[in-house]
């Protein structure tokens, strides 16, 4: 199995309480800031309330991919990150994992740093340039306009 990671950090001219409300209280309402996200909503088959979370989940409808289910993994409020894992019947086989975290780092009141990381796990021998990793480093690519994307939503 091979682990594809990216992480990406942006600088973004918001209030960390702002930026944590975008992310975590309004988790299913991700279309409202992603372009690929058709729509998005609370996803029935996740539990509620994950350490204190509003949501255990969302599905979304996602240009190209189709239905996705995302289950959150970890929430942690205090110190502002959370984590989700993401399946969708569309996606090859060969994908065992996505996980993605997001975490927001006041810098003043008025700034923020936030890193989304995105972690990719490939079955198989994974071998560098094969169309297994080459697929995978294409979803990991997105970490960069998800970030880029949050930053233009929030300063609006």
């Amino acid at each position: 199995m091979t682990t594809i990671n990216r992480d990406a950090t942006i600088e973004i001219s918001a209030s960390a309480e702002k930026l944590w409300n975008i992310l975590a209280d309004d988790f299913t309402e991700v279309s409202k800031w992603v372009d690929s996200v058709i729509s998005s909503g609370p996803n029935p088959a996740a539990p509620n309330g994950l350490n204190g979370s509003r949501h255990g989940g969302r599905v979304c409808e996602v240009q190209g991919i189709g239905k996705t289910e995302e289950i959150l993994t970890a929430y942690d409020a205090e110190n502002r990150s959370l984590s989700y894992s993401v399946e969708a019947a569309n996606f090859p086989g060969f994908l065992e994992k996505i996980e993605n975290t997001w975490r927001v780092q006041q810098i003043d009141e008025n700034n923020s740093n936030v890193t989304v990381s995105l972690e990719i796990s490939v079955s198989g021998d994974g071998e560098p340039g094969s169309p297994e990793v080459g697929f995978a480093e294409q979803i990991a690519s997105t970490v960069d306009t998800a970030g880029q994307q949050l930053k233009s939503f929030a300063e609006a």
